[in-house]
């Protein structure tokens, strides 16, 4: 493939790289550092969504599972290879 022909790297959005790679370097750390609070923390986020989403959160995440589930298992699921059949 020439220089002219061949596709361009994509480029790295640094703000989004960093925020999303500092969230994940800040809970690996707390977890490393005191893994107590970090319980904690998710404990207490987990009871916020529980309480304030209950049983629409649950159904909604088992809806999006089986929506999974299902194009997984359809032909457009099964494909290699996009066609016009799959959206």
């Amino acid at each position: 493939m020439s220089a002219e022909t061949s596709p361009s790297a994509p480029e790295i959005d640094w703000p989004v790289f960093m925020t999303s790679g500092g969230f994940i370097v800040a809970f690996v750390g707390l977890a490393i550092v005191d893994i107590d609070l970090l319980s904690a923390i998710v404990n207490a986020g987990f009871s916020i969504a529980t309480t304030y989403f209950g049983a629409y959160w649950q159904g909604l995440l088992l809806l999006t599972f089986v929506a999974a589930i299902l194009v997984c298992m359809s032909p457009c699921g099964m494909d290699q290879k996009p066609h016009g059949k799959c959206i």
